[in-house]
């Protein structure tokens, strides 16, 4: 069997300097907060280039309390519709409304054009900021976000739960943004060993509120300035997780070489599309069947040779009761045509060839 994952492989590569610091932790009743949790947002913040790195406990909070910390507290938010709800569930609540737009038919990134019509039309300024999903493990045309939203006086958020790694013009996540959230979910590129999340941000007061929210509205015991909550990032998840970040650069690399062979097999119209001044890590590859029945016969090709894989995602998120009467045509056509390819860092080479024969058994016209 082709696992679409692999946790295990991956905890193997990390597992002495965790067990050691996780018993430490258990041991010392320091079971929130602490050294192992600074540690972390350290290093993920030198790893980013950024100082200003805060722990929390998952990505749909991170999106949650960016938007409170950065005081946008009414209006809407543009959020791309071919995303994982979670993007929208962390606008919701805190308090805004997701205005959903459409995807690039090629990289299926957020679409541009759309994005900038809505602004242009924003007379009554109820849209106040724009939220750029790196998808797949993808990062936009930030440059042109950054000045689309500065042009337009709006602020420019990132969701990079996919993502961390991820550069454009060699600049990561929270460089071009007012805030950016990531999620650190295990099946995430850098995930963790339990649920966690963290905000970056340039902004040294910005990530003082971060911390003031994620504490309860406190910043000293017992003196509340402001509505919060407990959304902390817990110290063993923290400890997990600095030692997955040494080897993420490697793992992401791995990920790149299995994107690769894939390209090299698959016709172009099949394959997805990186921006020549992106560097895509590829938490997902995403492959781009013909017709809908086409993706239908390549699942019931790969479940016939133990191959596993997914739908990212099989709903648009106007699909759900909460979120239905936006029509986004490119996303829609693209939810029942794409299907995720087995993609983790812990792939063999045989494994890599055996999941490309099984789609081109299934369709001869994607070979390249």
């Amino acid at each position: 069997m082709v696992p679409f994952v692999d946790l295990v492989a991956q905890y193997k590569q990390i597992a002495e300097p965790v067990e050691r610091e996780v018993l430490e932790i258990l041991r010392s009743g320091q079971y929130t907060g602490g050294q192992y949790v600074e540690r972390f947002e350290r290093h993920l913040g030198n790893y980013l280039f950024c100082g200003n790195v805060v722990g929390v406990s998952n990505g749909t909070d991170a999106i949650q309390v960016m938007c409170e910390a950065l005081n946008i507290n009414k209006g809407g938010v543009i959020v791309p519709n071919n995303s994982f709800i979670a993007s929208a569930f962390g606008v919701s609540r805190a308090g805004l409304k997701p205005v959903f737009v459409d995807c690039d038919p090629d990289t299926y990134l957020l679409d541009y054009d759309e994005v900038e019509f809505k602004l242009k039309n924003n007379k009554n300024k109820f849209i106040k900021a724009v939220l750029v999903v790196h998808l797949y493990g993808q990062m936009p045309n930030m440059e042109k976000f950054y000045d689309l939203c500065k042009k337009h006086k709006v602020y420019l958020l990132e969701d990079a739960a996919q993502a961390v790694g991820a550069t454009y013009e060699k600049m990561h996540v929270g460089y071009y943004s007012h805030a950016a959230a990531t999620s650190f979910y295990p099946a995430k590129n850098l995930g963790g060993c339990g649920q966690g999340g963290a905000i970056i941000t340039t902004d040294p007061m910005v990530a003082r509120r971060i911390r003031t929210i994620i504490n309860q509205g406190s910043e000293k015991k017992y003196e509340h300035v402001c509505m919060g909550g407990n959304y902390r990032l817990d110290p063993i998840v923290a400890a997990f997780l600095f030692h997955a970040l040494e080897k993420l650069d490697d793992w992401n690399e791995n990920r790149r070489a299995i994107a690769t062979r894939y390209n090299e097999a698959f016709a172009a119209d099949n394959r997805p599309l990186q921006h020549p001044n992106s560097k895509h890590i590829y938490h997902l590859y995403e492959y781009k069947c013909e017709t809908p029945e086409a993706r239908d016969k390549l699942s019931d090709t790969l479940r016939r040779h133990e191959i596993s894989y997914g739908y990212h995602y099989p709903n648009l998120i106007t699909d759900t009761p909460m979120y239905m009467g936006t029509n986004t045509p490119v996303a829609d056509g693209r939810k029942r045509r794409l299907i995720s390819l087995p993609m983790h860092p812990f792939l063999s080479l045989q494994e890599v060839e055996a999941v490309i024969q099984a789609v081109l058994s299934c369709s001869p016209a994607s070979r390249r």
